[in-house]
Order: C-alpha cells, then sequence, then structure tokens
C-alpha cells in the first residue's frame, strides 16, 4: 500500500481513523495502540499523532 508523500493528506488520514474510532465516546488502550502504529506507518510524528488524540 502506498501512502501520500503529502503530509496534510496523511494527517488527514490519521485524524478520521482516530474520529471513527472515538465515536463511542472514548479510545481504549488498543484502539490508541493501533492509531500511533498507523501513525508511525504514515510517518507522522509523535507530537503530531499526540495532538491529534488529544
Amino acid at each position: 500500500m502506498e501512502f501520500s508523500e503529502n503530509r496534510e493528506e496523511r494527517i488527514a488520514i490519521l485524524t478520521m481513523l482516530t474520529h471513527v474510532s472515538d465515536m463511542d465516546g472514548n479510545i481504549d488502550e488498543r484502539e490508541e495502540l493501533l492509531i500511533r502504529s498507523i501513525a508511525i506507518k504514515l510517518n507522522i510524528d509523535e507530537q503530531t499523532t499526540d495532538d491529534i488524540l488529544s
């Protein structure tokens, strides 16, 4: 699978995944780990990932 070179598009993808995980009102540890793993694959830095999750 090839990911976009565009940083904003990668962040948008991670943000959408985070919103889907948060539909029940909170993100549990397992969901957060999955989101962080995806962020690494998308080459999104840890600070940006933290900002998206907060």
